[in-house]
Protein backbone atom coordinates (compact mmCIF):
# COMPACT_ATOMS: atom_id res chain seq x y z
CA UNK A 1 0.00 0.00 0.00
CA UNK A 2 1.20 3.54 -0.61
CA UNK A 3 2.83 5.22 2.35
CA UNK A 4 1.76 8.67 1.15
CA UNK A 5 -0.55 9.92 -1.55
CA UNK A 6 1.98 12.72 -2.05
CA UNK A 7 4.20 10.09 -3.66
CA UNK A 8 1.72 8.46 -6.04
CA UNK A 9 -1.26 10.74 -6.34
CA UNK A 10 -3.61 8.38 -4.47
CA UNK A 11 -5.88 8.18 -2.60
CA UNK A 12 -8.05 11.00 -1.15
CA UNK A 13 -6.82 12.66 1.99
CA UNK A 14 -8.62 10.84 4.75
CA UNK A 15 -8.05 7.53 3.03
CA UNK A 16 -4.34 8.29 2.74
CA UNK A 17 -4.17 8.60 6.52
CA UNK A 18 -6.09 5.35 6.97
CA UNK A 19 -4.19 3.41 4.29
CA UNK A 20 -0.91 4.41 5.88
CA UNK A 21 -1.78 3.56 9.46
CA UNK A 22 -4.85 1.36 9.78
CA UNK A 23 -4.75 -1.25 7.03
CA UNK A 24 -3.23 -3.55 9.69
CA UNK A 25 -3.27 -3.40 13.50
CA UNK A 26 -1.39 -0.15 14.04
CA UNK A 27 2.15 -0.10 15.38
CA UNK A 28 2.92 3.29 16.88
CA UNK A 29 6.39 3.46 15.39
CA UNK A 30 4.86 2.88 11.96
CA UNK A 31 2.45 5.76 12.50
CA UNK A 32 5.27 8.01 13.62
CA UNK A 33 7.32 7.05 10.58
CA UNK A 34 4.40 7.88 8.29
CA UNK A 35 4.03 11.31 9.85
CA UNK A 36 7.77 11.94 9.45
CA UNK A 37 7.78 10.87 5.80
CA UNK A 38 4.72 13.00 5.10
CA UNK A 39 6.32 15.99 6.79
CA UNK A 40 9.52 15.67 4.78
CA UNK A 41 7.54 15.43 1.54
CA UNK A 42 5.60 18.54 2.43
CA UNK A 43 8.73 20.46 3.43
CA UNK A 44 10.27 19.67 0.06
CA UNK A 45 7.20 21.24 -1.58
CA UNK A 46 6.92 24.16 0.81
CA UNK A 47 7.76 26.66 -1.89
CA UNK A 48 4.35 26.06 -3.48
CA UNK A 49 1.27 27.89 -2.26
CA UNK A 50 -1.15 25.36 -0.70
CA UNK A 51 -4.23 27.53 -1.20
CA UNK A 52 -6.77 26.90 -3.90
CA UNK A 53 -6.00 28.54 -7.24
CA UNK A 54 -8.59 30.34 -9.33
CA UNK A 55 -6.87 29.38 -12.59
CA UNK A 56 -7.61 26.00 -14.12
CA UNK A 57 -4.52 23.82 -14.09
CA UNK A 58 -6.12 20.59 -15.28
CA UNK A 59 -4.93 19.75 -18.80
CA UNK A 60 -8.08 17.62 -19.40
CA UNK A 61 -6.19 14.40 -20.23
CA UNK A 62 -9.42 12.35 -20.41
CA UNK A 63 -11.17 14.73 -22.81
CA UNK A 64 -11.02 12.25 -25.74
CA UNK A 65 -12.99 9.65 -23.76
CA UNK A 66 -15.30 11.77 -21.61
CA UNK A 67 -17.95 11.38 -24.31
CA UNK A 68 -18.01 7.70 -23.37
CA UNK A 69 -19.88 8.68 -20.25
CA UNK A 70 -22.91 9.55 -22.36
CA UNK A 71 -25.72 6.97 -22.74
CA UNK A 72 -25.27 4.70 -25.72
CA UNK A 73 -21.57 5.46 -26.19
CA UNK A 74 -18.87 2.83 -26.54
CA UNK A 75 -15.73 2.77 -24.43
CA UNK A 76 -12.40 3.36 -26.14
CA UNK A 77 -10.60 0.97 -23.82
CA UNK A 78 -6.83 1.02 -23.55
CA UNK A 79 -6.23 4.77 -23.66
CA UNK A 80 -3.52 5.72 -21.13
CA UNK A 81 -2.96 8.98 -19.24
CA UNK A 82 -0.18 10.22 -16.98
CA UNK A 83 -0.81 9.83 -13.25
CA UNK A 84 0.69 13.29 -12.82
CA UNK A 85 -1.83 14.87 -15.21
CA UNK A 86 -4.64 12.93 -13.55
CA UNK A 87 -3.52 13.99 -10.07
CA UNK A 88 -3.57 17.63 -11.13
CA UNK A 89 -7.17 17.29 -12.34
CA UNK A 90 -8.55 15.23 -9.45
CA UNK A 91 -6.97 17.56 -6.88
CA UNK A 92 -8.41 20.60 -8.63
CA UNK A 93 -11.86 18.99 -8.76
CA UNK A 94 -11.75 17.98 -5.10
CA UNK A 95 -10.68 21.47 -4.08
CA UNK A 96 -13.77 22.99 -5.68
CA UNK A 97 -16.17 21.04 -3.46
CA UNK A 98 -17.71 22.63 -0.39
CA UNK A 99 -17.38 19.35 1.48
CA UNK A 100 -17.93 15.60 1.39
CA UNK A 101 -17.98 12.39 3.40
CA UNK A 102 -15.49 9.59 2.91
CA UNK A 103 -15.54 5.97 4.03
CA UNK A 104 -12.57 3.62 3.94
CA UNK A 105 -12.95 -0.15 3.96
CA UNK A 106 -10.48 -3.04 3.88
CA UNK A 107 -11.89 -6.19 2.28
CA UNK A 108 -15.35 -4.77 2.85
CA UNK A 109 -14.90 -3.98 6.55
CA UNK A 110 -15.21 -0.30 7.50
CA UNK A 111 -11.99 1.06 8.99
CA UNK A 112 -12.88 4.74 9.16
CA UNK A 113 -15.33 7.36 8.02
CA UNK A 114 -14.72 11.07 7.72
CA UNK A 115 -16.42 14.39 7.15
CA UNK A 116 -14.42 17.04 5.31
CA UNK A 117 -14.96 20.74 4.53
CA UNK A 118 -12.51 22.24 2.06
CA UNK A 119 -12.35 25.98 2.75
CA UNK A 120 -11.79 26.61 5.57
CA UNK A 121 -10.40 23.14 6.21
CA UNK A 122 -12.36 21.11 8.76
CA UNK A 123 -12.06 17.35 9.19
CA UNK A 124 -13.74 14.89 11.53
CA UNK A 125 -12.42 11.32 11.29
CA UNK A 126 -13.83 8.36 13.21
CA UNK A 127 -11.56 5.31 13.46
CA UNK A 128 -13.47 2.05 13.72
CA UNK A 129 -10.62 -0.36 14.53
CA UNK A 130 -9.19 -0.45 18.06
CA UNK A 131 -5.76 1.19 18.28
CA UNK A 132 -2.93 0.51 20.71
CA UNK A 133 -3.11 4.04 22.09
CA UNK A 134 -6.95 3.99 22.16
CA UNK A 135 -7.20 6.69 19.49
CA UNK A 136 -10.86 6.87 18.47
CA UNK A 137 -11.46 10.14 16.61
CA UNK A 138 -9.54 13.04 15.09
CA UNK A 139 -10.79 16.57 14.43
CA UNK A 140 -8.89 19.24 12.50
CA UNK A 141 -10.43 22.68 12.78
CA UNK A 142 -9.29 26.31 12.75
CA UNK A 143 -5.66 25.19 12.44
CA UNK A 144 -5.84 22.98 15.53
CA UNK A 145 -5.72 19.20 15.83
CA UNK A 146 -7.70 17.26 18.43
CA UNK A 147 -7.71 13.57 19.32
CA UNK A 148 -10.26 11.52 21.20
CA UNK A 149 -8.36 8.96 23.24
CA UNK A 150 -10.20 6.45 25.44
CA UNK A 151 -13.32 8.62 25.34
CA UNK A 152 -11.60 11.90 26.22
CA UNK A 153 -10.80 14.76 23.86
CA UNK A 154 -7.38 16.40 24.02
CA UNK A 155 -5.52 18.90 21.87
CA UNK A 156 -2.41 17.83 20.00
CA UNK A 157 0.59 19.98 20.88
CA UNK A 158 4.33 19.88 20.36
CA UNK A 159 4.77 18.63 23.93
CA UNK A 160 2.09 15.90 23.76
CA UNK A 161 3.68 12.81 25.37
CA UNK A 162 2.35 10.45 22.69
CA UNK A 163 4.34 10.83 19.42
CA UNK A 164 1.31 9.72 17.42
CA UNK A 165 -0.76 12.55 18.89
CA UNK A 166 2.04 15.04 18.18
CA UNK A 167 2.06 13.73 14.63
CA UNK A 168 -1.50 14.92 14.12
CA UNK A 169 -0.12 18.45 13.89
CA UNK A 170 1.08 17.57 10.38
CA UNK A 171 -2.30 16.43 9.10
CA UNK A 172 -3.77 19.84 8.13
CA UNK A 173 -0.96 20.43 5.62
CA UNK A 174 -1.29 16.88 4.35
CA UNK A 175 -5.02 17.36 3.73
CA UNK A 176 -4.48 20.71 2.05
CA UNK A 177 -2.03 19.06 -0.31
CA UNK A 178 -4.83 16.82 -1.55
CA UNK A 179 -6.77 19.88 -2.74
CA UNK A 180 -3.86 21.64 -4.42
CA UNK A 181 -3.20 20.60 -8.04
CA UNK A 182 0.35 21.95 -8.09
CA UNK A 183 1.40 20.03 -4.99
CA UNK A 184 -0.33 16.84 -6.07
CA UNK A 185 1.24 16.94 -9.52
CA UNK A 186 4.68 17.81 -8.16
CA UNK A 187 4.56 14.87 -5.76
CA UNK A 188 3.24 12.30 -8.24
CA UNK A 189 5.53 9.95 -10.14
CA UNK A 190 5.27 11.00 -13.82
CA UNK A 191 6.24 7.48 -14.93
CA UNK A 192 2.97 6.00 -13.63
CA UNK A 193 0.23 5.75 -16.24
CA UNK A 194 -3.43 4.91 -15.76
CA UNK A 195 -5.22 2.89 -18.44
CA UNK A 196 -8.94 3.05 -19.13
CA UNK A 197 -10.31 -0.45 -18.49
CA UNK A 198 -14.09 0.10 -18.40
CA UNK A 199 -16.93 2.46 -17.58
CA UNK A 200 -19.32 2.15 -14.67
CA UNK A 201 -21.57 3.93 -12.19
CA UNK A 202 -20.77 5.30 -8.72
CA UNK A 203 -23.33 7.25 -6.65
CA UNK A 204 -25.61 7.14 -9.66
CA UNK A 205 -23.02 8.96 -11.76
CA UNK A 206 -21.32 7.48 -14.83
CA UNK A 207 -17.58 7.08 -14.32
CA UNK A 208 -14.45 6.09 -16.19
CA UNK A 209 -12.59 3.20 -14.52
CA UNK A 210 -8.81 3.49 -14.82
CA UNK A 211 -6.08 1.19 -13.48
CA UNK A 212 -2.34 1.35 -12.87
CA UNK A 213 0.10 -1.15 -11.40
CA UNK A 214 2.32 0.53 -8.81
CA UNK A 215 5.42 -0.82 -7.08
CA UNK A 216 6.30 0.24 -3.55
CA UNK A 217 9.54 -1.31 -2.37
CA UNK A 218 9.19 -5.09 -2.60
CA UNK A 219 5.40 -5.10 -3.09
CA UNK A 220 3.09 -4.14 -5.90
CA UNK A 221 -0.57 -3.19 -5.95
CA UNK A 222 -3.18 -2.25 -8.50
CA UNK A 223 -4.61 1.24 -8.13
CA UNK A 224 -8.09 1.67 -9.55
CA UNK A 225 -9.78 5.04 -10.05
CA UNK A 226 -13.47 5.80 -10.65
CA UNK A 227 -13.59 9.31 -12.12
CA UNK A 228 -16.69 11.27 -13.12
CA UNK A 229 -17.01 13.82 -15.93
CA UNK A 230 -15.73 16.60 -13.65
CA UNK A 231 -12.61 14.61 -12.63
CA UNK A 232 -13.93 14.01 -9.13
CA UNK A 233 -12.43 10.79 -7.82
CA UNK A 234 -15.61 9.24 -6.44
CA UNK A 235 -13.94 5.99 -5.47
CA UNK A 236 -10.46 4.48 -5.39
CA UNK A 237 -9.38 0.87 -4.85
CA UNK A 238 -5.91 -0.36 -3.98
CA UNK A 239 -5.54 -4.11 -4.46
CA UNK A 240 -2.41 -5.61 -2.91
CA UNK A 241 -0.61 -8.56 -4.45
CA UNK A 242 -2.02 -10.69 -1.60
CA UNK A 243 -5.56 -9.76 -2.60
CA UNK A 244 -6.20 -7.25 0.19
CA UNK A 245 -8.43 -4.49 -1.17
CA UNK A 246 -8.61 -1.05 0.41
CA UNK A 247 -11.43 1.14 -0.89
CA UNK A 248 -12.14 4.82 -0.41
CA UNK A 249 -15.66 6.01 -1.29
CA UNK A 250 -16.90 9.60 -1.34
CA UNK A 251 -20.50 10.59 -0.63
CA UNK A 252 -22.43 13.82 0.03
CA UNK A 253 -20.42 15.59 -2.63
CA UNK A 254 -20.29 19.38 -2.46
CA UNK A 255 -22.23 19.43 0.82
CA UNK A 256 -20.74 21.34 3.78
CA UNK A 257 -20.32 19.15 6.85
CA UNK A 258 -21.17 20.10 10.44
CA UNK A 259 -17.84 19.96 12.30
CA UNK A 260 -17.14 21.80 15.55
CA UNK A 261 -14.33 22.25 18.06
CA UNK A 262 -14.74 19.35 20.53
CA UNK A 263 -13.15 21.34 23.36
CA UNK A 264 -15.79 24.09 23.22
CA UNK A 265 -19.38 23.83 24.48
CA UNK A 266 -22.00 23.25 21.77
CA UNK A 267 -23.50 26.40 20.31
CA UNK A 268 -27.05 27.04 21.47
Amino acid sequence: MPQSSVATGIPPAAAQFVHSTYDKPMKMKRFTAWVTVGSLALVSLAGCNSTQRAERLCTDPLQPVLSQLQPGSHANLGIAVSAQDLARCTAEALGKLKGYREETTVNGQVRSHSQVNINPLKVHMVIMQHQENNLEEVILIEGFSFAKVAGKWLQATEDSPDPAIRGLLNLPKSFQTQFNPRLRAAGTDPAIRYTLVSTGTVLGQPVLVLEAKIATGTTTYVSRYYVNKDYVLLRSDAVNSDGTTTTSQLTELDKPQAISNPMLPPKS
